[in-house]
């Protein structure tokens, strides 16, 4: 399994990459969650320059992830 993260990188990276305009700033609302985090990642490695990411909390402490949201951010 482990053998095969390159390739998936490879393919996730090339995908998100084909998505995005080339030029300009990329807003990503990141909720913490698997998703937006994975797309966090995916965007820091391609243009980290450009990547603005929000997010905004629940009023129910139970679905909010956004303290998750600032770990990513923290992490990138």
């Amino acid at each position: 399994m482990a053998r095969q993260l390159p390739a998936f990188e490879e393919k996730l990276l090339t995908a998100v990459a084909a998505c995005i305009p080339a030029h300009g700033r990329i807003a990503l609302a990141l909720s913490g969650g698997k998703d937006s985090s994975v797309l966090a990642v995916a965007l820091s490695k391609i243009c980290p320059e450009r990547v603005l990411a929000f997010t905004i909390g629940q009023s129910d402490e139970r679905l909010d992830e956004s303290h998750h949201a600032a770990l990513v951010c923290g992490a990138l």
